[in-house]
């Protein structure tokens, strides 16, 4: 058996074309039992990723690894499928026993070696010798299996873009939640509580297919992990088809239609109820069954509705097809094409968030569209008014009686329609305040006031496009500072002492003598300063060494002075690359070798890859 040679990669190394399989039948083979010759022999290699189906049988699986150099290294093996019951690592423990390491959404996340929402566990390979470890999964859901080995800095990059990502899924959609919930009160209409209710077993939908929910809140309990996976997309279900039928109107305008929603809703009741009790491979068709027929009813009914031109089902029938192409992206990672990337781990929750902005559009339209259908019955009104007034012009009397009434009842209408403006004008700024607080989260970090990653690679990609249209410019660089013994920091002195150093730390950048540079924490202790456009070859270095003494001068906190330094690794543009990427590659190597000084470093890389030496 060929092991998988482990280098520095950016991703993990997937081990598909290096596992071998045994099918353990009856759940009997202990680690003994299958290291005997006679067991050994009964595998076989998997030429794809691990995927049988809905399969509660015991499968074990056998790979390799050896490591491109000739020291011994710490590894990460991640299974990145969060439904997985029981997982048992065995690795040799270097003294001929086999140590066992457990995982999978039965282990409480307490116990897990690693809190993430897919299953991670540490590997050791010990020099340039092939180590050979042995998997034993079983679970009552879907058995796929997709193997892939981290080396600990890319994962716990990976982990954090990840969290940010959820983080930003979870954000969304509670912004939908609270924002209806506030028109609810605002308006008294029953209609934004059922989209209310909508999104928020959406984005519990999004906390329980993405693992987050096992890793967060119901992971001490194995009912619980099984059966919360399937219960709550079935009420997602189910009030997703009743919001589209009052958003729709379909008891007016599309009976038939009407009719088949209530009976996907009947399905989906019967689903919610069955669901936490039945035999689970039943639980899974229920809730598969379910979800798909409730966003095909949905589909059908919204396209039904537009092609009868009624703009707000045009927005619908884009959520939902974006709801299926996120669902799609899940089916197409499970069957192993495309490989484990950031869109096969995210596509679900991506949909669905895009599913609840569209929905929550459309039910904005719709209500525009009533008070302009309003306002159009108003000016009918005021004609048929003025049309009366010309027929009882004959008779004075009875014409200043008339007169009189029907000002009496423009002046009362007047100043409806005044309320009415001004409240919609209340509504309009509230409306651009939570736009500005939506733009706010997203793209400035909240313990600094800086901009963030995202907002950091929007800005850095527009400047590394204007460099491209100016040869005769010098250049950008990128400077990444890391805070050296942060963590011992908050270990001694608390979180809040911690948040008051990064905080300090950022007013002084911020009070730089140059004031185009381009901030940005990046998470963590970890910040990033772009010089936007170099006034001389070697001005980054001499900012880097303004920084070094700068940010060493001791910060006065509750607890006492602390003094701390930082170790900064540098990349050139466009010596260095033309991407954010490439110099977020280069300056973290460059980063990485400073770190490797001691600290309190500035550290630069040559102009290419090819050229820089392996850390």
């Amino acid at each position: 058996m060929a092991p998988l040679l482990l280098q520095e990669s950016r991703q993990g190394q997937s081990l598909q074309g290096h596992v071998w399989h045994l099918l353990d039948a009856d759940g009997q083979l202990t680690m003994q039992q299958v290291l005997t010759p006679a067991v050994a022999a009964r595998f076989q290699r998997l030429p794809d990723s691990a995927r049988f189906g809905v399969d509660p049988r015991v499968h074990w699986y056998r790979f390799s690894l050896q490591s491109a150099g000739p020291a011994d290294q710490a590894w990460w093996l991640q299974i990145a499928n969060p439904w997985l019951d029981d997982i048992r690592l065995y690795m040799p423990d270097g003294q001929g026993q086999w140590r066992e390491l457990r995982s999978g959404d039965h282990v409480p996340p307490r116990l897990q070696a690693l809190s993430f929402r897919h299953f991670t566990l540490p590997l050791q390979v010990t020099g340039s010798q092939p180590t050979t470890y042995y998997l034993r999964v079983q679970t009552v859901g879907t058995h796929n299996v997709p193997l892939s080995v981290w080396q600990p800095e890319r994962l716990a990059t990976a982990m954090q873009l990840d969290s940010g990502l959820q983080a930003f899924y979870y954000g969304v959609m509670l912004v939908l939640v609270l924002y209806n919930l506030f028109l609810l009160l605002s308006f008294r209409e029953w209609l934004f509580a059922e989209y209310a209710l909508t999104a928020l077993f959406g984005g519990f939908s999004i906390l329980a297919v993405s693992g987050q929910g096992v890793q967060l809140i119901w992971g001490e309990s194995a009912w619980a992990a099984d059966r919360m996976v399937l219960l709550i997309p079935a009420l997602w279900s189910l009030f997703g088809v009743r919001y589209m039928q009052r958003v729709l109107d379909l008891v007016e305008y599309a009976p038939r239609l009407n009719r088949a929603a209530w009976a996907v809703q009947a399905y989906a009741f019967s689903a919610v109820i069955l669901t936490p009790w039945i035999y689970h491979p039943l639980a899974i068709f229920l809730t598969n069954s379910t979800t798909l027929l409730a966003v095909l009813i949905s589909l059908f009914a919204s396209l039904r509705m537009a092609l009868r031109r009624y703009l707000p089902a045009w927005f619908m029938v884009v959520g939902y097809a974006l709801l299926l192409t996120g669902a799609l992206g899940v089916v197409v990672a499970n069957l192993g094409v495309g490989g484990s990337n950031i869109w096969a781990h995210h596509a679900m929750q991506l949909g669905t968030m895009l599913e609840g902005l569209l929905l929550a559009f459309a039910l904005a339209l719709r209500n525009r569209m009533n008070q302009q259908e309003g306002e159009r019955a108003i000016q009918q009104v005021f004609l048929a008014q003025a049309s009366e007034l010309k027929s009882l012009q004959s008779s004075e009397t009875v014409l200043e009686a008339r007169v009189q009434s029907k000002t009496r009842e423009l002046d009362k209408t007047l100043r409806k329609l005044e309320r009415e403006s001004q409240e919609r004008s209340r509504l309009e700024a509230l409306l651009r305040e939570n736009e500005a607080l939506v733009k706010q989260i997203a793209y400035y970090d909240v313990l600094t006031g800086l901009p963030n990653r995202l907002l950091l690679a929007d800005r850095l990609e527009r400047l590394l496009a204007g460099l491209l249209q100016r040869p005769e410019a010098l250049g950008l660089q990128l400077l990444l500072l890391d805070v050296d013994g942060f963590r011992q920091v908050n270990g001694l002195h608390g979180q809040p002492c911690g948040d008051a150093i990064l905080q300090q730390l950022a007013q002084r950048l911020q009070t730089l003598e140059r004031k185009d540079l381009l901030l940005a924490r990046l998470g963590g202790d970890e910040f990033a300063v772009v010089v936007p456009e170099l006034l001389e070859p070697d001005e980054g270095e001499k900012l880097g060494r303004t920084l070094l003494r700068t940010l060493a001068v001791p910060y006065e906190v509750q607890e006492g002075s602390i003094r701390l330094t930082v170790t900064i690794g540098m990349a050139s543009a466009p010596q260095n690359g033309h991407t954010m990427v490439d110099l977020l590659q280069h300056a973290e190597l460059a980063l990485h070798q400073a770190k490797q000084w001691g600290g309190n470093h500035l550290g630069t890389l040559p102009h290419t890859m090819q050229d820089a030496p392996v850390l």
